[in-house]
């Protein structure tokens, strides 16, 4: 487990690396190779001459592990400076959670393409209290000789959730697959297995046109699940598909295993103060990222986003957010971003003088740096003003490929 939390973590850091122009994409090959996690893992160093962090870099890599793992509750972040080999770094988290026992805690980052990203903090003990929940609520489907197939990271609370603690807990293996294309999940996956996957994920695999083996459970989460979603079981063959309905800021809340059908709180919330918050038994209540339409003590429906927050691959992504990374990019004078389909586009109104072919070049550099992928308008429209409706607000376009 720990193996893979520090190469997602890793993995992680380095595309922002990469994104920066500071790290050659070839430095994230190491740690994809399949085998990695098995063979030559604890070798490899975390220098230049093996994953390409040098000594500022590393600072940094530092820092995304110890915001994670909140390594400053036993010191052991300053050991990290002078070891030089993943394995001597998994030995020290390994230190650290030892240490910390009950008391650990881990921040999980939200999805940055919202605007500032923020972290998180579970104890483990809340995690641990919401694994035990979510595992009686699928124990029905779980099978004694299954595996988790993982096509998520597992540095995300959904990820770490389902593909760490889950594992450990009921006793299963996992493999990791969210590295892999995605017709490696059909290869792999085999009778009593649970897939974890996204939407974006499961929209992916039902296009394959591929069926699964027998008797195989989906869990999709991270994103509201759609019809494609949920076509998943006929198209595709699985056995059950589970939707988990929660945020990083709360963890998760509840379960359906039907389109339309209510969500059903997990075992350890109950409402709080007949509002859209929960609680758990002695802790501080949760406000939900969503409006609620209570049906009852424990069912609820979900009624829309409480902020301007779309989800693009799993991802949360700010219109707002991404209007105002544009409209710092030289050469724009205003901006309007949407969703459309599964990516985002965006209109844009260039300075008077700029040509619209170097605009275009700078935007897509502009929006490299400063944006992750799913936040990236995939569409770019020109034009010398805003597009209104007659009341004078922000409509919709029609989106154009630019050039």
């Amino acid at each position: 487990m720990l193996r893979r939390l520090a190469a997602s973590l890793i993995l992680a850091e380095q595309e922002d690396l990469v994104a920066k122009g500071q790290l050659e994409r070839g430095a994230l090959a190491v740690l994809k190779r399949p085998a990695a996690l098995h063979n030559s893992f604890d070798a490899v160093r975390i220098d230049e001459s093996g994953l390409g962090f040098d000594s500022l870099s590393r600072l940094s890599l530092i820092l995304r592990f110890n915001r994670f793992f909140h390594l400053n509750d036993t010191g052991i972040e300053d050991y990290l400076l002078t070891a030089t080999s993943l394995g001597k770094w998994v030995t020290l988290l390994d230190q650290h959670l030892r240490a910390m026992g009950d008391g650990a805690r881990f921040s999980f980052a939200t999805s940055g393409s919202a605007g500032p990203v923020k972290h998180i903090c579970h104890s483990v003990s809340d995690l641990v209290e919401e694994v035990h929940s979510l595992q009686r609520r699928l124990q029905d489907w779980m099978r004694p000789n299954g595996r988790f197939l993982a096509l998520v990271p597992p540095h995300h609370i959904y990820g770490f959730l389902f593909t760490c603690l889950l594992p450990k807990f009921a006793g299963m293996p996992v493999v990791d697959l969210h590295h892999a294309g995605p017709c490696a999940a059909f290869r792999h996956a085999r009778s009593g297995d649970v897939l974890i996957g996204t939407p974006f994920v499961w929209r992916t695999l039902c296009a394959s046109g591929l069926t699964f083996a027998h008797d195989v459970l989906g869990v999709t989460s991270a994103g509201a699940a759609c019809s494609q979603t949920w076509s998943t079981r006929d198209i595709n063959g699985l056995g059950k598909l589970i939707e988990i309905y929660g945020s990083t800021e709360t963890g998760g809340i509840g379960t359906r295993s039907e389109p339309g059908a209510a969500f059903e709180l997990l075992d350890h919330l109950c409402r709080a103060n007949g509002n859209d918050e929960v609680i758990a038994d002695g802790k501080p209540s949760k406000p939900l990222q969503d409006k609620l339409e209570w049906l009852g003590p424990r069912q609820f429906r979900l009624q829309g986003r409480r902020d301007d927050v779309v989800k693009v691959g799993g991802v949360n992504v700010s219109p707002s957010h991404v209007e105002a990374v544009l409209r710092a990019c030289e050469g724009v004078s205003a901006a309007s971003v949407r969703l459309a389909g599964d990516r985002m586009k965006a209109f844009v109104v260039p300075r008077p003088g700029i040509v619209l072919s170097k605009l275009e070049a700078l935007l897509n550099a502009h929006m490299r740096r400063h944006l992750q992928a799913p936040a990236r308008p995939v569409q770019l429209t020109f034009g010398a003003e805003l597009p209104v409706n007659a009341m004078g607000k922000i409509c919709d376009w029609d989106a154009a490929p630019s050039g």
